[in-house]
């Protein structure tokens, strides 16, 4: 009987387990079209959208188990899933951009995005690495003893000091925080579709802002409580940028003929209030502008820290950390 040799552990790059870990939570989180696939208004909106219900859930399905499975891979170093991701993104792209066809081309600007980087990310070379099982983290120069304490070394170590010392915690952080963004931008664009008839659109936004600040909560006591203001920054800075670009993009394009056309057959041209989005546009800048200030705060903070970590370095030969 033949023995297999054991397979050979190698350590991760974080840009590795950022994407393989997003695979995982996009795998669940397809699960969300399961519960809302028989909702009459869900199904309405995908009907004006030229998609067919059963199909959108076996979509839903397929995908959650390629996503999973491609996560998987890349968590494990199985060379596989890097192709299998390549493939079903260039699949599914061509299908959300040819059979289903979003109302605006824009809206599938995002997936591109977020596709492209996770290629560039799989096949850098510390991934080809890490999939080869040759890959050797860098040497962590910012911790050595011997060398001048420069700012840029004190910065780092003045981060570390404040982060958990648990890397799946701080990458949980980073996640959760990121779906707070998702979940306060969705309520903005909620609250923009109707202002004048607040009743479930209200509740709609209250429940999606309700969990995002929860979700926030949570991704900044991961990742390091002293940490708030840069967390709370970035999301609020891509929350307001997000409800900037969307309100005043959709209160243009929504008084085009396209869209009337499709209010008018869906009956409900009434639920589309173009004031709404200009003021969630509005809204959007006092956001983002909010995350800009406390970005600007937690950087004077990590600077002043560095400082005292540079002149404490300077007044003794150890290092302090």
């Amino acid at each position: 009987m033949t023995e297999h040799a054991p397979r050979r552990r190698t350590e991760r790059p974080v840009s590795l387990t950022i994407v393989g870990w997003w695979m995982v939570v996009t795998a669940a989180s397809s699960l969300f079209t399961l519960f809302v696939a028989n909702m009459t208004s869900v199904r309405e909106l995908w009907g004006q959208l030229g998609i067919q219900p059963d199909v959108a859930v076996w979509v839903a399905i397929s995908s959650g188990i390629i996503y999973a499975a491609a996560g998987y891979g890349v968590l494990t170093a199985r060379d596989w899933a890097r192709p299998v991701y390549v493939l079903f993104g260039v699949i599914s792209l061509l299908f959300n951009t040819f059979v289903w066809r979003m109302p605006e081309p824009s809206m599938l600007i995002f997936s591109y995005l977020i596709y492209g980087v996770f290629v560039y990310v799989l096949y850098r070379p510390p991934a080809r690495a890490y999939f080869a099982g040759t890959y050797a983290p860098p040497p962590a120069t910012a911790y050595a003893p011997s060398g001048a304490m420069t700012m840029a070394r004190a910065r780092i170590l003045f981060r570390e000091a404040q982060y958990s010392a648990s890397g799946a915690r701080r990458i949980f952080g980073v996640l959760f925080c990121l779906w707070a963004g998702v979940l306060l931008s969705t309520a903005f664009f909620v609250l923009g579709i109707d202002v004048d008839y607040p009743g479930i659109i209200a509740a709609l936004s209250l429940f999606f802002g309700f969990f995002g600040l929860v979700s926030l909560a949570i991704g900044i006591v991961l990742r390091g409580k002293a940490r708030w203001a840069g967390m709370s920054g970035w999301t609020l800075a891509v929350t307001g940028g997000y409800a900037v670009v969307v309100g005043f993009y959709m209160y243009f394009i929504i008084q085009t003929d396209y869209w009337a056309e499709i209010m008018a057959n869906a009956g409900s041209g009434a639920d589309f209030n173009p004031t709404g989005f200009l003021i969630v546009g509005a809204f959007g800048a006092l956001v983002f502008l909010t995350g800009g200030g406390l970005i600007a705060r937690q950087y004077v903070a990590d600077t002043r820290g560095a400082e005292q970590l540079v002149v404490a370095a300077s007044e003794s030969e150890t290092p302090p950390y």
